[in-house]
């Protein structure tokens, strides 16, 4: 309908009575979805100032709080989301990301295990269990739950990435270049494939095939440019092919994305060596 009208519409009621919790809460919703996001944070924290409970009100402060990164207050209202409701799935889940998101494994996994209590199905949820277990080391629980993902959902692209991210780590890289490839193959030029070109160029270049490593990252940096994973792996292709002038340059801009890649870093001092 017309959101400014209904803005207007809100604005009015609470003039007319501050309190009521309806009328900031609803004019929450509708600044959210005018991605007015600022705005909509103040209507949910004035709705939960008149009544703390509101689950509601608390997940999608939640919510916005987590994109803005702001990770401290994105915790304290999914926890508050929960405390209203244990049974809300998706303040776990949400919550589990923003613990990810502060490497907070443990606590992520956690939550993950707690979505899949109420919902055993969820492939989100799966997955991103599966993505915990592999940054605490846990590869063999890791695998077990992307395949779960997978069963679920065959075209899961973000299982088949951390199947591949898996199995990477266990040194099994051609299963893992079959992963990455069949990522690449559902979506060859999506943003969303960069992960899976990263992987297969490290898979490659475990292996020796260098010119296909080279590629692949090439294609990663096609799809984005400041990739620094990629331009540090196409540093480590070239210094092992012994073309160290183009490593130093790779390793140089990977330094120019991200300034603390302590393995471009080392790469760098080798190259220039």
């Amino acid at each position: 309908g017309d959101l400014a009208a209904a803005v207007e519409c809100f604005r009015k009621a609470i003039a007319l009575a501050p309190e009521l919790v309806d009328a900031h809460y609803k004019l929450g919703t509708v600044y959210q979805a005018s991605g007015r996001m600022d705005e909509a944070i103040s209507s949910f924290e004035n709705a939960v100032r008149y009544q703390p409970d509101l689950g509601d009100a608390h997940y999608n402060l939640g919510t916005l709080w987590q994109s803005k990164r702001q990770w401290d207050a994105a915790t304290t209202h999914y926890e508050a989301a929960i405390a209203c409701n244990e049974d809300d799935a998706d303040a776990y889940n949400n919550l589990g990301l923003v613990h990810a998101a502060r490497e907070d494994h443990e606590a992520a996994a956690t939550c993950f295990h707690r979505v899949l209590a109420l919902r055993p199905d969820d492939v989100n949820a799966c997955n991103n269990l599966g993505a915990a277990l592999l940054q605490l080391n846990r590869l063999d629980e890791s695998i077990a739950w992307c395949k779960r993902a997978l069963s679920l959902q065959p075209d899961c692209i973000a299982a088949h990435i951390n199947m591949g991210a898996v199995l990477l780590k266990q040194k099994n890289f051609a299963q893992a270049i079959d992963e990455f490839q069949r990522v690449i193959a559902l979506q060859p030029d999506n943003v969303d494939s960069v992960e899976a070109y990263t992987g297969l160029g490290a898979a490659f270049a475990e292996q020796r095939r260098y010119a296909q490593a080279e590629a692949s990252y090439m294609s990663a940096i096609r799809l984005q440019a400041d990739c620094d994973v990629a331009h540090n792996g196409l540093g480590l292709v070239y210094s092992r092919s012994l073309n160290f002038e183009a490593a130093v340059e790779s390793y140089r801009r990977c330094l120019a994305i991200n300034p603390e890649s302590s393995a471009a870093s080392v790469g760098l001092f080798h190259a220039q060596r």
